[in-house]
C-alpha cells in the first residue's frame, strides 16, 4: 500500500478509536505477531500501528524467511487486541509483498488416544521389531540396502528422553533446545515432564515421549542416519509458531538433509510457506504430519509444493478412519492401531515405539496412532533414498540430468508415488521404502565403510581395502558443498577436503565390522 494510503488509513483509524469506549490494558497474556515482508515495510506497519496506540515491539528476526516477531506492548484487552489485529490487516492491505499471522499455537495432533493418553503401553522389544509398519513398507531391506549413513535429520519435536533406546544412540552429540534455552547449539534437549496437566486437555506431561517415539521408528527404517533435535515442544506437546520459525532457520543453517514435522497449527495458517520454499531450496525434504483430521483443512496452507504431507493407513492397507485425506496429502504410510474391546493394542495391528524407561529399567514400548508417526515412516524413507543419492544436489550452472536443491524433494515424492503400493479405497499410494531404494546401489553402513562390497557379508560391511581404495581415488579433492553426502570425509576437523586427517581416520578403524547403531 503506497505511503499516502496508508496516511489516509491513520486518520480514519483514529477517529474511530476516539469514538470507541476505552478498555483497561493489561488483562491478556502477551499478544504476539509475525510479519513476513521487506524489513522496512516491516518497519513500517510497526510505526503505523504504534501512531494509532497500539506499538509494536520487534522481538526477534527470522532473516532467513524475511519475517519478524513482534508484541503489543503494553499488553491490550481482549477488544484491544482484536481492534489492533484488524488494523494491521488493513494497513497491510492487498500489499502482495507483506503477510501477517498471529503467532499461533502448534501442538502435537492428538488424533488417535484410547485411555485419555496419547500411548497405550505394555508392548515388548518384539512387537516394535515385528510392528506391521515395518514389513507392509519393505523397511528391513531399506534398512539393510540404503542404510541412510551420512543423512542428517532434523525432528522438530520434543527433544530425547534421557536414555531412551532405539532412538538416543542415533542422536548427534548436540542439538537445540528452544524451550529451556536461547535456541543456542549444545546438548541434545531432554524430553522431561513436571508432573502438571498446565493445559487440562487429557494427561500431564502428554508431549514427553514424542520426539523419542518419532526417532525410534526412523532409525528402525534408516539406521545408518543420525537425529538434530530441535526442543520446541513443552512437556504438553505445545508450541508457537514462531518456534517453527527459529527451527527452519537452524536446518538452513546446519544443512539438514531431511525434516520431520509431525506436529501441526492448531488452525491453517499459511505465514510459513516462505520459510518451507527457503528450505526446500536449500536442498531439505521436509515431511510433515498431514493432520488426524477429516475436516479437509490443510493446516499449512499454500505450502503443498514445499511439504510432503503423510496421512496414515492402517495394517490392512486401508485409509486410516481419522486421517486426513485433503488434496494436500501426498502419500500414506503406516499410522493406525487397532484396539481390542478392553482398549489394549491388537498384536500386528500397531504402530510400535519406545518413549523411554520403565521404572525397572527396561525399555517403555507404547502404542499410538496418528499422521505424526506415519510422517516417521516415511521420513526414514527420505533418508534412505537421500543417502543412495549422495551427490546431491549438482553444482551450477545445471544442465540436464543435474539436480537442483530445490528439485530433491520433488525427485523423492516422484519416487514414492512411483514405487509405491495402492491402497483400498483411496487413489493415494502407500510409501513402499525397499521398492523406493532397490535400484540404487547399496550403501555403506557406518562412517568409515566408505564402499560396500557387493558380495561376503563380512566384506559388505567391514572397513577394509574397499574402503582405503575409495579414499584413495579422492585424496586432496576439496569439497565445495556441505549439502553433499561424502563418505570420504572422515575427519571433520578439516571438512573442506579429503586429506591425511581422513585417512589417519580410516586406518584407525581399519578391519573393523561397526554393529548397528553405528559407534
Amino acid at each position: 500500500m503506497h505511503g499516502f494510503l496508508r496516511h489516509i488509513l491513520v486518520l480514519i483509524a483514529a477517529l474511530v478509536l476516539a469514538a470507541q469506549p476505552a478498555h483497561a490494558r493489561g488483562d491478556g497474556a502477551p499478544q504476539q505477531v509475525l510479519i513476513e515482508g521487506p524489513a522496512t515495510e516491516r518497519e513500517n506497519i510497526a510505526e503505523q500501528l504504534g501512531l494509532l496506540g497500539y506499538p509494536l515491539v520487534l522481538v526477534t528476526e527470522y532473516p532467513s524467511f524475511s519475517t519478524a516477531l513482534y508484541q503489543f506492548e503494553p499488553q491490550l484487552s481482549k477488544d484491544e487486541y482484536a481492534f489492533a489485529l484488524e488494523l494491521l490487516d488493513a494497513l497491510v492491505g492487498d500489499d502482495k509483498s507483506l503477510a501477517t499471522a498471529v503467532n499461533g499455537e502448534v501442538s502435537i495432533e492428538r488424533g488417535g488416544g484410547q485411555t485419555g493418553s496419547l500411548w497405550v503401553s505394555g508392548l515388548s522389544r518384539s512387537q516394535f521389531e515385528n510392528q506391521y509398519g515395518l514389513g507392509l513398507t519393505n523397511s528391513d531391506f531399506a534398512a539393510d540396502h540404503a542404510t541412510g549413513q551420512g543423512v542428517k535429520i532434523a525432528l522438530i519435536d520434543s527433544g530425547l528422553v534421557p536414555g531412551a533406546p532405539h532412538s538416543s544412540a542415533f542422536a548427534l552429540a548436540y542439538g537445540y533446545d528452544l524451550v529451556n534455552g536461547a535456541g543456542e547449539k549444545g546438548a541434545v534437549p531432554a524430553d522431561e515432564g513436571d508432573g502438571q496437566d498446565q493445559n487440562q486437555v487429557n494427561d500431564a506431561d502428554e508431549g514427553v515421549g514424542h520426539g523419542t517415539f518419532i526417532a525410534s521408528i526412523i532409525a528402525r527404517v534408516a539406521p545408518g542416519a543420525r537425529h538434530l533435535h530441535i526442543k520446541v515442544l513443552d512437556d504438553e506437546g505445545e508450541c508457537e509458531l514462531s518456534d517453527i520459525f527459529a527451527a527452519l532457520e537452524i536446518c538452513i543453517a546446519e544443512n539438514v538433509h531431511v525434516v520431520n514435522l509431525s506436529i501441526a497449527p492448531v488452525g491453517p495458517t499459511s505465514i510459513l510457506k516462505s520459510a518451507f520454499t527457503a528450505c526446500r531450496q536449500n536442498g531439505t525434504i521436509i515431511i510433515a504430519a498431514g493432520g488426524n483430521s477429516t475436516t479437509n483443512e490443510n493446516p499449512f496452507t499454500g505450502a503443498d509444493a514445499d511439504l510432503i504431507q503423510v496421512g496414515a493407513s492402517t495394517h490392512a492397507d486401508a485409509l486410516w478412519n481419522e486421517s486426513a485425506t485433503g488434496p494436500w496429502v501426498d502419500i500414506l504410510a503406516p499410522g493406525a492401531t487397532m484396539y481390542s474391546p478392553k482398549g489394549l493394542p491388537i498384536a500386528g495391528q500397531s504402530v510400535v515405539g519406545v518413549i523411554g524407561m520403565n521404572p525397572d529399567g527396561t525399555p517403555n514400548f507404547v502404542a499410538a496412532s496418528g499422521t505424526s508417526f506415519a510422517a516417521a515412516f516415511v521420513t526414514g524413507a527420505a533418508a534412505c533414498y537421500r543417502a543412495a543419492n549422495p551427490g546431491w544436489p549438482d553444482d551450477a550452472p545445471f544442465t540436464p540430468g543435474e539436480v537442483a536443491p530445490g528439485e530433491i524433494a520433488t525427485r523423492f515424492l516422484d519416487a514414492m508415488n512411483a514405487s509405491g503400493a495402492s491402497i483400498n479405497g483411496t487413489a493415494l499410494k502407500r510409501v513402499d521404502a525397499g521398492s523406493l531404494v532397490a535400484g540404487f546401489a547399496a550403501v555403506p553402513r557406518c562412517p568409515g565403510d566408505i564402499a560396500r562390497a557387493s558380495s561376503g557379508e563380512g566384506s559388505q560391511y567391514r572397513i577394509d581395502g574397499v574402503d582405503l581404495a575409495a579414499l584413495l581415488i579422492r585424496f586432496g579433492e576439496t569439497l565445495t558443498d556441505p549439502r553433499r553426502i561424502d563418505r570420504a570425509n572422515l575427519e571433520t576437523s578439516t571438512p573442506e577436503r579429503i586429506d591425511a586427517n581422513d585417512l589417519a581416520a580410516l586406518l584407525a578403524r581399519w578391519g573393523i565390522v561397526p554393529p548397528v547403531p553405528c559407534p
